[in-house]
């Protein structure tokens, strides 16, 4: 009994690690064409390798739900305005293509396109990259400013009033 908890609690450990390359945040999903697509991003961070995208496509039939298992899926990943292309390999229930990228951290900041091609037909997904949050560093500055001053006021009031 001990052996069996001991393997499925190291199971249990290894699973995130192989899983996590795999699915992600939702980028996009609609229905396309004869299909239902859902397009999916997770960082692939390792040591010593370039930051990656892995971009996983789950392709289903728009009309049955069934995964369809013998598309071809090209992933396009646009990156500082040039377009890095790759073939979605067959992974699971979806296609799955790891995408170099400058930067993993947030997926949403870069536009996907993905195109499928089966025997029921192709279809084409657009997802937008999500607009770059600014850092309101202009807004920080200006709020300590009038901290700043707003101290520097109330010290010399009190000091006014002290003497």
């Amino acid at each position: 009994m001990r052996t069996i908890l001991s393997l499925v609690a190291a199971a249990t450990l290894a699973l995130p690690a192989a899983a996590a390359a795999h699915g992600g945040a939702l980028l996009g999903a609609a229905e396309a064409g004869p299909y239902r697509l859902r397009v999916m991003a997770a960082a692939v961070r390792e040591p010593g390798r370039p930051a990656a995208l892995d971009v996983t496509t789950y392709v289903q039939d728009r009309v049955s739900g069934r995964p369809i298992e013998d598309a071809r899926v090209s992933v396009v990943v646009e990156v500082d305005g040039a377009a890095r292309r790759h073939g979605g390999e067959r992974i699971g229930n979806g296609y799955e293509a790891v995408v170099a990228v400058p930067d993993a951290t947030d997926p949403a900041r870069y536009a996907v396109r993905v195109a499928v091609r089966g025997r029921e037909g192709a279809a084409a997904l657009r997802i937008a990259a999500a607009p770059r949050a600014r850092a309101p560093t202009a807004a920080i500055a200006v709020s300590a400013l009038l901290a700043i001053l707003a101290l520097a006021w109330v010290w010399r009031r009190r000091r006014a009033r002290a003497g």
